[in-house]
């Protein structure tokens, strides 16, 4: 433990440091061309600023790792809600006084939350880092193994990124910030705080549950995770479309946005309503590969994934713009899960596919009946205020008590 967190100080940290030091040429010659003096030196900025969030993030990983193999969960997951939480401080408190710098650092300010709270059950638990790097062992060559796989992936992950921001840095001022504030909103808080949550706390069973070759154990915990999944992050996904316009004023007051700008924000939303739900079902799919020492077939569907997610923005950034690079995200993560779904079929221990239809229908009917709820709010005229608790707090009980009522019936 302690060699991987060593390496992932020195290895990542002298990348970052890298990195950041050849920002303004990176954003200047391969990022943001189009883009003026001013606004290439405020997205390397940026771009240091996201770089200090990864490095927190890499080494808050091997720690929940460690934790994870002690039987501790609670940190763990409370972790991914910190990390919504500051992200939704950054874009409140702080974007008012900083600007998209402020969003930026409430990244920093979640990813160090998620890590602060590790620390002191760290400390209970008597984990503690030594410097060390004992490399030619077999754990060590079995790590290898195993993350070499996952490190490509994550490199096509952020080859993806730089292609979309390349493109867009050709489109009207305040695309790239209107997407991202979009994937903030719609997918990046959402998946943090159900998605990999849920894929945190049942990764460790899942791991133990394959090296006890019990398959069927492993079979039915993967079709629960599923099945809460969807339970969850559907109703969210729809939930924050139906909020509509008032959401989004809400989360930019006092003008930070114009109305062309908050309806930009809303129309790429409604576009990557779909995304999250995928996105959701990748990290429960991912997990459970992991589970059972695979990391190869992800990465090839991840490859895959980042040849389609290309070729459709290239083909769609032209006559849809913003729109267009939504889309091809979009798609491609829902053809990334479909594929994620199949291969855990074919060559894993596959799902429980009638329990994930029953729950797949309930979960609609609640949903549908929890949107006919927030549209009749809408028409209520209420304050933008009073109607986002009204409708978070009606919209829940709404979709909670029709889901129960329908798994009751069936």
């Amino acid at each position: 433990a302690n060699t991987v967190v060593t390496l992932t100080l020195f290895g990542f940290g002298g990348i970052t440091l890298l990195v950041a030091w050849a920002a303004p040429w990176i954003t200047r010659a391969v990022l943001v061309p189009h883009f003026d003096p001013a606004r290439q030196a405020m997205t390397a900025d940026l771009m240091r600023i996201m770089l200090l969030t990864f490095l927190i993030f890499a080494v808050s990983n091997v720690f929940t790792g460690l934790l994870q193999a002690h039987q501790h969960f609670l940190a763990p997951a409370l972790g991914t809600v910190l990390i919504d939480l500051g992200q939704i401080a950054g874009l409140i408190w702080l974007a008012p006084r900083l600007g998209i710098y402020g969003v930026a650092w409430g990244g920093v300010l979640g990813a160090s939350a998620a890590f602060a709270i590790l620390v002191p059950v760290l400390a209970r638990q008597r984990i503690r880092y030594r410097p060390a790097l004992a490399l030619r062992t077999r754990d060590m060559r079995d790590l290898a193994r195993l993350m070499a796989p996952r490190i490509v992936a994550l490199g096509a992950i952020q080859a993806v990124d730089l292609v979309l921001i390349r493109l867009a840095s050709g489109l009207p001022q305040g695309s790239i910030a209107a997407y991202y504030y979009a994937q903030l909103i719609m997918v990046y808080m959402p998946r943090s705080l159900f998605g990999a949550a849920i894929s945190t706390v049942i990764f460790p069973t899942m791991a133990e549950q394959f090296n006890a070759r019990d398959l069927r154990g492993l079979r039915v915990t993967a079709t629960r995770g599923i099945q809460a999944t969807m339970a969850l992050v559907i109703p969210a996904a729809v939930g924050l479309a139906a909020l509509g316009l008032p959401g989004v004023r809400f989360l930019f007051p006092g003008g930070r946005l114009d109305a062309a700008g908050m309806a930009l924000v809303y129309s790429l939303m409604l576009i990557l309503t779909l995304r999250l739900v995928s996105e959701a079902l990748q990290d429960i799919l991912s997990v459970l590969f992991y589970a059972q020492h695979n990391t190869r077939l992800p990465m090839l569907a991840t490859l895959a994934w980042m040849v389609l997610h290309i070729s459709l923005s290239v083909t769609l950034v032209g006559p849809l713009g913003m729109a267009g690079l939504a889309w091809a995200s979009t798609l491609a993560a829902l053809a990334l899960a479909a594929a994620l779904f199949v291969l855990a079929r074919r060559d894993g221990v596959g799902f429980d596919v009638a329990a994930l239809g029953q729950t797949l229908v309930r979960v609609t009917i609640a949903t549908a009946v929890m949107v006919l709820a927030i549209l009749m709010l809408h028409r209520a005229g209420l304050g933008v205020t009073p109607f986002l608790v009204s409708a978070l707090t009606i919209g829940a009980a709404v979709y909670g008590g029709v889901y129960w009522v329908v798994g009751r019936v069936a």
